[in-house]
């Protein structure tokens, strides 16, 4: 089973800050959520744990990890986001219009300054056709990754909270989630 779960909150989520590849660290908020997820996944036994390599993620993982290894891997970043980076959805969205189309459709915005879309879901895929399915693995991640690459399983899927983790059965293609 792969157990994929977001990061642990940051200032920038906290005043609804766009973050993107910002290396932002986590808040004591998120250091707090972080514990709290390890303790629900206490007597789970991870045969790997991955995280991006950003920050917020890889702080996240050590903290649920403890003294066991956690592997960095790049395809787990959140998307680049360019000069959007840094500044509020508020401002965004009364600023640019593209931000309400990123928003609904994020595969119809390129820019130069934008990772564009499918480069996000084509390494995610990358990443995740990679594991071995006879595995107990923990990845954490960003919301942004997660919410787009799972969409496709889950067409009415909400955006995931920090912390919150989602239960993949690959081999039966399977997405399961507590509910709030």
């Amino acid at each position: 089973m792969i157990y994929i779960a977001r990061h642990g909150e940051t200032d920038y989520n906290k005043i609804g800050r766009l973050q993107g590849q910002r290396d932002i660290s986590l808040n004591e908020v998120g250091r707090r959520q972080a514990l709290e997820l390890k303790e629900k996944l206490k007597g789970l036994d991870f045969d790997e744990i991955y995280s991006s390599d950003l920050g917020r993620a890889y702080e996240t993982a050590c903290i649920i990890a403890g003294d066991k290894k956690v592997i960095q891997d790049p395809r787990l970043r959140e998307i680049c986001l360019g000069s959007w980076e840094g500044k509020t959805y508020e401002y965004l969205r009364a600023s640019d219009p593209r931000y309400e189309m990123f928003f609904n459709d994020p595969s119809t915005i390129t820019g130069a300054d934008h990772e564009p879309y499918v480069n996000v879901i084509k390494r995610t895929d990358e990443f995740f056709s990679s594991l071995d399915t006879c595995k107990n693995i923990l990845v954490i991640t960003h919301g942004f990754v997660i919410y787009n690459y799972f969409m496709k399983l889950i067409p009415d899927i909400k955006p995931i909270g920090n912390c919150e983790i989602l239960k993949y059965d690959r081999d039966r293609n399977v997405i399961l989630r507590e509910e709030k």
